[in-house]
C-alpha cells in the first residue's frame, strides 16, 4: 500500500524464482477473494454492494503488487528476469480473466438492483460489462473455447512484445558515412576498429536503432546509403519472428470476437470507446484524410524539388523519386533553408538535464503542484523518484497533501523498453481500512544521457515528446478514485482499465500546445555554454515550422490507423503485407521499403492499441478543443487558475465519469472538431 508520506521502494532486486513465487501469491489472493465472496454471498443478510466493493479493494491491492512482477520486463538488466516478468504478465492477465469468468461471481453481481449512488452504479455496470466481454453470457461449451482462445491471445501478444524488447540491433559506420551528423552526436558513439576489404584498419562508429540515434541519422546523414541502411534495418526488426506471430494473433482475435457475436475484432474493441464502432472510426479518418490530399501533393512536390536541387548541388544521382529515408532529411533542409531553422543551434538551448528540471517547474506551476526529489531504493542508479504534493492555496515554505509519487527512468539501456511510455506502478484507491492509497507512476524514456565527452542536447521534437509523456504522468498522479478500476491506467498492464482508449491521449496531447508558446520556450531553454535563453528569432523560426509537412504527417498517421482497423476486420491474414504496401502507397504516395515489415516492430499492435491506433488522432481533435479555453484566456497557456480547473475537472476524475462528460463540463458545451479543422486550415 502507498499511503501519503510513505515513500515506496522499487529496487526490483528479484530473481526469476522469487518473481514466479510472488506472481503465484497474487493469483492466489485474487482467487481466494473470489471464493470468499461466493461463500459469503450465501448469507441472505449480506449486503451485495459490500461484496462488490470488497472485490474491487482486493483488485486495487493486487494491481499494486503486480508491478513488482511485470515492470521488470521493461526495465530490468537481467534478460532471464525480463523473460520471467513477461511470462508473469501473461499469468496475471490470465488470472484476472479467470476471475471475470467465474459464473457464480457474475450471478452475485448481476442480481444486484439499481444503485442510489451514481458512482456505485457505474462500478457495477463496468464490472458486469467485463464479465460479458469475458464470455459469461455464452453457452457453457463456448465459454470453455472462449477462455482457451483468450489465453492464447495473451501468450502470443507477450511473445510479440518480448521479441521486440530483446531485439538489440547495431550497425557500424565509418566517419564519412556519418557526414552531416553533429560532432556532439558522433563523439557520444562507441567506436571499434575493423579491417576494410584491403586489410587496412579503420574506425567504425556503433549506432543502435533506438529513436535518438535513428532520428539523428535520418535527419542529418548526407549519404543516402547510410539513411537507407539504417531505416531498412529498423523496418526489418523482428520480421522473421513477429510476422507469423502477428498473423496468428489476428486470426485468434477474430475467433474471440465472433464468439461474442461481433463481426470482427475492430468492432469488439471499439464498442467500449467513445468512437463506438468501425464505421465511425473509418468515417472520422477519411473526413480528415480526403481534404488533406491537395496539401499532401504540394508538400511532397516541394520535398522532391529540394531533393533535386540538393543532388545537383552535390553531384549526387537524382532518381526523381522520394523514398521513406528521404522524408526527414529533406524536411530538415526545408526547415534550414526556407524557415531559417537550425536544429543543431536550437538544440544547444535544450541540454537534457535543464529540460527535465524546466518541465517539472512548469507543470508544478500550471497544475498547482509541488515536486520534491526523494531518496529510495530503485532499480537503477539513473532512476529518480519525486514526491508530489498539492500546492493549491498552500502558504510558501509549506507542503500540502502528498497526492502521489513519480519515477523518472529516462535514459536508454540494453534490454530496456526502447520507446517512450508511462506505466502506473500503484493505483489510486481506498483500501480495506478506507484509507486513500495514492498513485505511483513511472515515465520510461530513451533520451540520450550526457557523458564526460558530450552534453546531451535535445531537439525541439524530443522536448515535445517528453512533455507529452509527462502529461500522462500528470494525468496518472492527479487521479483520485475510490476504486482502482477508475484510476489512470492503460491496456499494457494486466488488470482491467477504466479510461476509454480514445480518451487516454487527450490530456497529454493538449499539453503539447505549450511547446509552441514563446513564453514557455523561453522558460525551458538554457544554452549549455552561455546559459542564455532561446532568442526571439529562433523561437519565431520554431513556431513557423509547426505545420511543415502536416499533410504528410497526418496522412501517414491515418494510413497506419486505417491499416490497423483493416487487418482487424476479418481479412485474409496472408495479405497483410500486401495491404500495408498498397495502403501506404495510396494514402501517402510513398512506397514501402522492399522486403521489410515495419509492423513487426510496431508495439501498438500487441500492447493494447489493437484497432485503437486511430485514438491518437481522435484524441488530438479533442485536445485542440480543450486548448481553446487557454487560447481564449488573457493569460494564455500560463493561466494557472485555468490549469487548476483543468486538473480538477479533467485529470482528477480519472474514469469516474465518461470522458466526453468531463470535457463537456470543462468546456461548458459539447466538444467538437472545429478547433482542429481550423488548426489544419481545412474544411470538413
Amino acid at each position: 500500500m502507498v499511503l501519503p508520506g510513505n515513500v515506496p521502494k522499487f529496487s526490483l532486486n528479484i530473481t526469476p524464482q522469487k518473481l514466479n513465487v510472488l506472481t503465484q501469491e497474487i493469483i492466489n489472493t485474487l482467487q481466494q477473494s473470489v471464493n470468499d465472496i461466493i461463500e459469503r454471498s450465501e448469507n441472505k443478510k449480506i449486503n451485495k454492494l459490500d461484496l462488490l466493493k470488497e472485490w474491487h479493494k482486493t483488485e486495487g491491492i493486487a494491481a499494486e503488487k503486480q508491478t513488482f512482477c511485470t515492470l521488470p520486463s521493461l526495465v530490468h538488466f537481467d534478460g532471464k528476469v525480463r523473460e520471467e516478468s513477461a511470462l508473469a504478465k501473461k499469468k496475471l492477465k490470465d488470472a484476472w480473466n479467470q476471475c471475470y469468468s467465474q459464473e457464480k461471481l457474475y450471478d452475485i453481481f448481476k442480481s444486484m438492483g439499481p444503485m442510489s449512488n451514481s458512482l456505485d452504479q457505474r462500478l457495477l455496470d463496468k464490472t458486469l460489462h467485463l464479465f460479458k466481454r469475458n464470455g459469461l453470457d455464452l453457452p457453457k461449451d463456448q465459454q470453455k473455447i472462449f477462455q482457451e482462445t483468450q489465453l492464447k491471445i495473451t501468450e502470443l501478444e507477450n511473445k510479440f512484445i518480448q521479441n521486440i524488447n530483446e531485439s538489440v540491433v547495431t550497425l557500424s559506420f565509418t566517419l564519412p558515412e556519418l557526414d552531416g551528423c553533429s560532432k556532439n552526436f558522433i563523439n557520444g558513439l562507441t567506436k571499434k576498429i575493423e579491417k576494410d576489404v584491403n586489410g587496412n584498419e579503420q574506425t567504425k562508429y556503433i549506432v543502435n536503432l533506438k529513436p535518438p540515434e535513428l532520428k539523428e541519422l535520418l535527419q542529418n546523414a548526407n549519404m543516402e546509403s547510410t539513411r537507407r541502411t539504417i531505416l531498412t534495418a529498423s523496418h526489418n526488426r523482428c520480421k522473421e519472428t513477429n510476422l507469423p506471430l502477428f498473423k496468428e494473433i489476428l486470426t485468434t482475435r477474430q475467433k474471440l470476437a465472433q464468439l461474442l457475436k461481433y463481426d470482427n475484432h475492430a468492432n469488439f474493441m471499439l464498442s467500449q470507446n467513445m468512437c463506438k464502432n468501425l464505421d465511425n472510426a473509418n468515417q472520422f479518418l477519411y473526413n480528415i484524410l480526403n481534404p488533406l490530399k491537395p496539401k499532401l501533393h504540394q508538400e511532397l512536390e516541394k520535398l522532391l524539388e529540394i531533393k533535386k536541387k540538393t543532388c545537383e548541388k552535390n553531384n549526387w544521382n537524382f532518381d526523381n523519386k522520394l523514398h521513406l529515408w528521404d522524408i526527414s532529411y529533406y524536411e530538415k533542409i526545408l526547415k534550414d533553408e526556407e524557415y531559417s531553422v537550425d536544429d543543431e543551434r536550437i538544440s544547444c538551448y535544450f541540454p537534457v538535464e535543464n529540460v527535465i528540471s524546466g518541465i517539472l517547474d512548469l507543470y508544478q506551476e500550471i497544475l498547482h503542484l509541488k515536486f520534491e526529489k526523494v531518496e529510495t531504493e530503485l532499480w537503477h542508479k539513473d532512476v529518480m523518484m519525486y514526491a508530489v504534493y498539492n500546492n493549491h492555496n498552500i502558504p510558501k515554505g509549506q507542503k500540502g497533501e502528498n497526492i502521489g509519487f513519480m519515477v523518472l527512468d529516462i535514459f536508454p539501456r540494453d534490454g530496456k523498453y526502447s520507446h517512450q511510455c508511462v506505466m502506473p506502478l500503484a493505483p489510486s484507491y481506498l483500501d480495506n481500512n478506507n484509507q486513500q492509497n495514492i498513485p505511483v507512476v513511472v515515465i520510461i524514456g530513451n533520451l540520450t544521457k550526457s557523458t564526460n565527452d558530450s552534453i546531451s542536447l535535445l531537439k525541439h521534437s524530443e522536448v515535445r515528446t517528453f512533455f507529452h509523456e509527462f502529461g500522462h504522468v500528470m494525468h496518472a498522479l492527479c487521479t483520485k478514485s475510490d476504486y482502482s478500476r477508475f484510476s489512470w491506467s492503460w491496456t499494457a498492464i494486466p488488470y482491467p482499465v477504466g479510461i476509454e482508449m480514445d480518451a487516454l491521449e487527450v490530456p497529454s496531447q493538449m499539453f503539447e500546445n505549450w511547446l509552441w508558446d514563446a513564453k514557455v520556450l523561453k522558460r525551458l531553454s538554457h544554452h549549455y555554454k552561455t546559459k542564455e535563453k532561446l532568442p526571439d528569432d529562433l523561437i519565431a523560426s520554431i513556431c513557423k515550422t509547426r505545420h511543415i509537412n502536416d499533410a504528410y504527417k497526418y496522412s501517414r498517421q491515418i494510413f497506419m490507423s486505417l491499416f490497423d482497423l483493416k487487418v482487424h476486420s476479418n481479412i485474409d491474414v496472408e495479405t497483410i503485407s500486401d495491404i500495408w504496401e498498397k495502403m501506404q502507397l495510396e494514402y501517402t504516395t510513398i512506397e514501402t521499403i522492399p522486403n521489410t515489415a515495419f509492423l513487426c516492430s510496431w508495439y501498438h499492435l500487441s500492447m493494447g492499441y489493437d484497432a485503437g491506433y486511430y485514438s491518437y488522432l481522435w484524441s488530438e481533435v479533442y485536445s485542440h478543443d480543450l486548448y481553446t479555453k487557454f487560447v481564449e484566456s488573457s493569460k494564455g497557456c500560463l493561466d494557472t487558475d485555468l490549469g487548476y480547473n483543468y486538473r480538477k475537472m479533467i485529470l482528477e476524475p480519472g474514469a469516474n465519469d465518461d470522458f466526453i462528460c468531463l470535457m463537456e463540463k470543462f468546456l461548458g458545451r459539447p466538444p467538437n472538431n472545429k478547433a482542429f479543422l481550423k488548426y489544419l486550415d481545412i474544411s470538413n
